[in-house]
């Protein structure tokens, strides 16, 4: 036990040494695990709001769409009882055009506008 003392007791500055650098080591991992966490949760959080924006996006899309498509059949109805025709009928070139040409314009609007 004497010898274990006696050393000690010579080499008590390197003890020290070593024990302060093994701290700061320690904590120089634990601080770079940490920013290697943090900058995950930012790439994780970024590629989620992504995600959802996407998704958001695709949802307006899918609703302006559908608008669209509803307001042709309304704009094609109004066209058939304004030349005095029933639900669904045909219609002269000159007003399925006009129909067809507003329901273009409104799905590129959709696209212009949700892109």
């Amino acid at each position: 036990m004497s010898k274990l003392i006696r050393w000690l007791g010579e080499n008590w500055f390197k003890i020290a040494v070593l024990i302060v650098v093994l701290i700061i080591g320690l904590g120089y991992v634990g601080y770079l695990n940490r920013k290697t966490t943090l900058a995950d949760d930012a790439a994780r959080r970024k590629a989620l709001t992504e995600i959802l924006e996407k998704s958001d996006r695709e949802s307006k899309i899918e609703s302006c769409l559908t608008m669209a498509d509803v307001q042709q059949e309304v704009f094609w109805e109004s066209e058939c009882k304004g030349l005095g025709r029933g639900e669904n009928c045909s219609l002269p070139t000159y007003n399925a055009d006009r129909v067809d040409a507003e329901y273009r314009r409104d799905r590129d609007e959709c696209y212009k506008r949700y892109q």
